[in-house]
């Protein structure tokens, strides 16, 4: 009750107490203790910090992988969790390791199209393009698409989240114009996902940046005056690459020729 109503301070109390009493009367391997385990580990994810969250998900998994094995759902979600901890504090080579395991577990016991699988499959690429390597990240990414594409069709928001990944990754490759259909695509199937605002503005930004890049600046303007309305509607600050992408449009219409937008990273 703590935790939902936002009493976070209280909740960590509740939650320490009921561990330590678990720990007591149950030891320390017993699944309600596994439980309470995990529930003070995700409150000190959600309270920023990391640090104290880490071991104790560390000792979950490996009761977990001693009691169920390292397929089992339970094993596989806890895994999950901490490689996403892992990734959060900028561990990314463990973090990856640990997704590898995951998506190996997911793709045995759930099959290749499973919804679970096709998450894993693109947290997975999402920590190796993390650690500066879209070329490798590209193929997981790709899969994930169509997978998604296959099993809960084109307008599905999982889906259009992984056209948008794509088009970024592409786009840190240098590549727009393998970008720019996605976000076409992804801009034409958006008003059906009803997108958050944060959400639809970061797809508008990627978009404008990806149309000046190729010297499109006619159809990038607009788009990218859409994104800065829609940032700030979301309470955003516009990023960078857009003022930069407006800046160079703005300097390149007084010349007689314009030249296509300088490289630049897509939003995050």
């Amino acid at each position: 009750m703590y935790h939902t109503q936002g009493n976070l301070a209280e909740a960590e109390s509740i939650y320490r107490d009921v561990l330590d009493r678990a720990r007591r009367a149950l030891g320390n391997e017993h699944r309600h203790t596994l439980t309470a385990i995990s529930n003070l580990a995700m409150l000190y994810g959600q309270t920023g910090k990391p640090a104290a969250a880490e071991p104790l998900l560390r000792e979950a998994l490996a009761h977990r992988r001693r009691a169920l094995g390292d397929d089992h759902s339970d094993t596989l979600i806890l895994m999950n969790n901490l490689a996403g901890l892992l990734q959060w504090q900028k561990k990314l080579p463990e973090a990856e390791q640990l997704f590898r395991q995951v998506l190996a577990g997911r793709r045995r016991t759930l099959g290749d199209d499973s919804p679970e699988t096709l998450l894993s499959i693109t947290n997975l690429g999402g920590i190796i393009q993390e650690q500066g390597k879209p070329a490798d990240a590209e193929p997981l990414f790709r899969e994930g698409l169509a997978g998604r594409r296959h099993v809960l069709g084109d307008d599905n928001p999982a889906t259009l989240q992984s056209m948008h990944i794509l088009g970024r990754c592409l786009m840190r490759q240098d590549r727009p114009a393998e970008a720019e259909p996605l976000f076409a695509e992804l801009y034409r199937r958006a008003p059906s996902a009803k997108l958050e605002p944060k959400r639809a503005a970061d797809l508008m930004c990627n978009w404008g940046i990806c149309l000046a890049r190729l010297g499109r600046f006619a159809e990038a303007e607009p788009a990218l005056r859409e994104a800065q309305r829609r940032f700030a509607e979301a309470g955003v600050e516009t990023p960078k690459p857009v003022l930069d992408a407006l800046a160079h449009m703005q300097q390149a219409s007084t010349r007689p020729a314009m030249t296509p937008a300088p490289s630049s990273s897509p939003v995050p």
